[in-house]
């Protein structure tokens, strides 16, 4: 059988680097590797050329570029400016959830809520010490848990960091083992403690996790 497009959406960025539809099936999330944002698109009407809402990173301890709030766009209004950042991958929370994070090439992880785009962040997400070779990769991805609290990312710095998104501030755990550059991860839909990874190292590995 012959398959077409059906309808192109236009991002106006040098690249995309994400794309993931929504829950509900009505929105179309999509992520730029160049301007930092996360787009909304109506998914009813992607004849559309502009989102109707876009999110940006308002994070305090990132690189120059960022906007300082993040602006809502439900309607005709115009995108925000373009932070100085890119975004490496997007991972929406399972189960209805309406987590989206936003991984960013300056080595941090935005979690926003879909449904509340100009609340802007509900937390930054950092792995200590490793801002300049965490995320820097396009290859790189992240993965939530099943239950949508967790939050599980492949590294440059051949660890797997594992975050509890309800507490940000404590530290992440790192799982060592991997000798390359960690891409994709996976969490088993039927155990929360079971982790797949795989790596430039030519290995995959699961791993057993604690919740805490």
């Amino acid at each position: 059988a012959k398959m077409k497009t059906k309808t192109k959406t236009k991002a106006r960025v040098a690249s995309v680097s994400s794309a993931a539809f929504a829950h509900d099936g009505q929105v179309l999330l999509s992520a730029g590797a160049a301007d930092g944002l996360v787009k909304l698109w109506d998914a009813r009407r992607l004849h559309r050329k502009t989102p109707v809402a876009a999110m940006a990173d308002a994070d305090p301890g990132a690189s120059a570029g960022g906007l300082g709030r993040t602006e809502d766009l439900w309607g005709d209004a115009t995108t925000p400016r373009r932070p100085r950042r890119g975004i490496t991958s997007l991972a929406l929370a399972p189960n209805g959830s309406t987590r989206v994070a936003a991984s960013y090439s300056d080595s941090h992880i935005a979690v926003f809520d879909h449904n509340a785009p100009s609340a802007g962040p509900a937390c930054h997400l950092r792995a200590p010490g490793r801002r300049s070779t965490f995320k820097t990769s396009f290859y790189v991805k992240t993965a939530f848990s099943p239950c949508g609290t967790h939050l599980a990312s492949g590294s440059c710095d051949t660890a797997v960091y594992v975050w509890n998104a309800d507490r940000p501030l404590a530290s992440p755990a790192a799982l060592a083992g991997h000798a390359g550059e960690v891409s994709a991860v996976d969490w088993s839909p039927a155990e929360f403690g079971r982790i797949a990874s795989c790596a430039d190292d030519g290995t995959a590995r699961v791993w057993a996790v604690d919740r805490g």
